[in-house]
């Protein structure tokens, strides 16, 4: 019986440290590889040209349906911002990885200025965000099937898009909508993370810079 207690206790420490193991990996990957940045911006890319295509595409069928406006104004907002941010993101991986010195030995204030810099495209998608889902759940389109909490109150949610539009047609545009919300809220929570990782990055390096900063004075 002792033996298989000293044996279960045995797997027990190799599990936990196994598990620590992997997040101090984790942990050193996401603080001093070189290549977080670069490939949180790279998804970032991605999804924001999907958020581009999908607020052309809806922009696109209204025209066809000639009922322009009528999803609202969450599509024309993505127009404008998605090339804002990808100028951005670009104009930041050109910076970090090809002009001049590596961002890792930037000095703080201009590491902090350009990284506090996601801060307002996080904003800015945070608005978006609010926005798409407003037009989701209260555009003239019958996207949602819930009854509005306003609905005692006002005629607001009587659906004179039915008069315009044909439930295919409406469908279709909701379908994009929804895409929409999916993709504007992964974009913008790429934009937190790699700003969370960012600051902890230059946390780190400030952390490091005064150890050594102490140990030479000792």
């Amino acid at each position: 019986m002792a033996k298989s207690e000293l044996d279960d206790a045995a797997q027990h420490r190799r599990h936990k440290l196994g598990k620590r193991t992997r997040k101090d990996k984790l942990r050193k990957f996401l603080l001093h590889s070189a290549y977080v940045p670069l490939l949180f911006r790279s998804v970032n890319v991605g999804f924001t040209t999907a958020s581009l295509a999908v607020c052309v595409r809806i922009r696109i069928l209204e025209g066809q349906f000639n009922a322009l406006g009528i999803s609202g104004a969450g599509a024309i907002i993505g127009i404008i911002f998605a090339p804002m941010t990808l100028t951005h993101v670009m104009v930041s991986i050109y910076l970090e990885y090809f002009y001049g010195r590596p961002i890792g030995i930037w000095g703080i204030r201009s590491k902090m200025a350009h990284t506090l810099l996601d801060l307002v495209f996080i904003i800015f998608w945070s608005a978006e965000l609010s926005l798409v889902f407003d037009n989701y759940f209260t555009s003239l389109l019958s996207c949602s099937n819930t009854t509005p909490w306003w609905s005692n109150v006002s005629q607001a949610n009587e659906r004179t898009a039915d008069l315009i539009l044909s439930d295919e047609k409406q469908g279709r545009l909701c379908n994009h909508l929804g895409a929409l919300v999916g993709l504007v809220f992964v974009g913008m929570l790429l934009y937190v993370v790699n700003l969370v990782v960012s600051l902890y990055r230059i946390y780190e390096r400030v952390r490091l810079h005064q150890h050594m900063h102490n140990g030479e004075l000792v």
